[in-house]
């Protein structure tokens, strides 16, 4: 009994790391990795206590992290230029309704199109496995005055 226990803690190690490097075949699935305490060069992958070498040029990144307003319900508007040296960026739904956000021209921007942030406290990163999402960046809901965080780099 002891020996399979430790065949599946292994296993669910080894499955971990495999997706936090996106060796796995699976479906994308969202890997939060904190900065470790004392230790600028690593990070840990929330819930699983496995820490990840963290490459850096040392001098890390400058982020912009401004709150927004959405002016006009089921409109569009957009929250960042198309930005090709863009490394990261982070928008979160404060408000209590659905949030859609497009990557692409504004004039092409339809809910049908777009990711959905779900309410109160939902995320949508640019991050992707194959580089970072370097399009203009918009956002709507259903509401006048709904209301967001984005951070980008």
């Amino acid at each position: 009994m002891l020996s399979r226990i430790r065949r599946l803690s292994v296993a669910i190690v080894l499955g971990v790391i495999w997706c936090a490097f996106g060796l796995a075949h699976a479906a994308p699935t969202t890997t939060i990795c904190v900065p470790v305490s004392g230790s600028p060069n690593s990070c840990q992958i929330v819930g699983s206590g496995v820490s990840l070498p963290v490459s850096s040029s040392g001098t890390g990144l400058t982020s912009t992290e401004t709150g927004f307003t959405i002016t006009t319900g089921n409109t569009f508007q957009s929250l960042a230029v198309a930005n090709s040296a863009r490394k990261s960026c982070t928008i979160q739904n404060t408000s209590s309704h659905i949030m859609y956000v497009f990557a692409g021209p504004l004039a092409s921007a339809t809910t049908t199109n777009s990711f959905q942030i779900v309410a109160s406290g939902g995320t949508y990163s640019c991050a992707t496995p194959a580089g970072v999402i370097t399009d203009q960046i918009s956002v709507t809901t259903s509401t006048t005055s709904d209301t967001g965080v984005a951070n980008f780099n």
